[in-house]
């Protein structure tokens, strides 16, 4: 039995030509987010987001925080080869560079009009993802998110994600810290970027 392999070999680089072509990037917006005063039982605000430490007047321990959902269900079907969370800033406490992370939850449950800086998604659900340098220049600053959009809290989940961004504490000793536009901004609004492509059909090759 004789094995074509150039022919083979053509027709998977042909394949997969074929496959990268149909690679695309799509943006998904926040379908709800709110800035939260970590252990407040205030409201949280829905008209601003933020990630600060120390910038309650009388308390140099505070911390601000943003919480923000996606829905992933128009990615069902797709490899998604790259995630990036996009926030702007509008205001910063500080010029110098403080790092802010972002982590996804297992909770999904909050809603903007009932979420608290006591009722938020436990330490207990939050998962790591990464952190971003951010400074005193007013602009877009991205996170990977990645696995947060492919894992057990995003697609592989309910396909809802939601995401927490707030100051990494191990800087604490200054007050820091950025305002962001939220998403019924007239422009800049929190998003999700991703690159993704169709999961590609099973292929059957025939041997001659």
């Amino acid at each position: 039995m004789k094995h074509s392999w150039k022919y083979i070999a053509a027709a998977l680089v042909s394949a997969a030509i074929a496959g990268s072509a149909q690679a695309s990037v799509i943006t998904l917006s926040a379908t709800a987010n709110s800035a939260l005063l970590e252990g407040k039982a205030n409201n949280g605000r829905s008209d601003v987001l933020a990630s600060e430490y120390g910038t309650e007047q009388n308390d140099s321990n505070s911390v601000w925080l943003s919480v923000l959902k996606f829905d992933l269900s128009s990615l069902a079907g797709m490899n998604v080869a790259s995630a990036t969370l996009n926030l702007t800033t509008f205001l910063n406490h500080s010029n110098s560079p403080y790092l802010h992370q972002v982590y996804s939850s297992s909770d999904d449950s909050w809603t903007e009009a009932s979420i608290t800086g006591l009722n938020m998604p436990a330490t207990s659900t939050l998962t790591l993802l990464s952190a971003t340098s951010i400074d005193g220049t007013l602009k877009t600053y991205s996170w990977n998110v990645l696995s947060g959009v492919t894992g057990q809290d995003g697609l592989s989940g309910n396909k809802m994600l939601t995401l927490l961004v707030k100051p990494d504490l191990s800087q604490a000793g200054t007050f820091y810290g950025p305002h962001f536009y939220e998403r019924t901004a007239l422009s800049n609004t929190p998003s999700l970027t991703l690159d993704v492509s169709p999961v590609p059909e099973p292929e059957s090759w025939a041997m001659f």
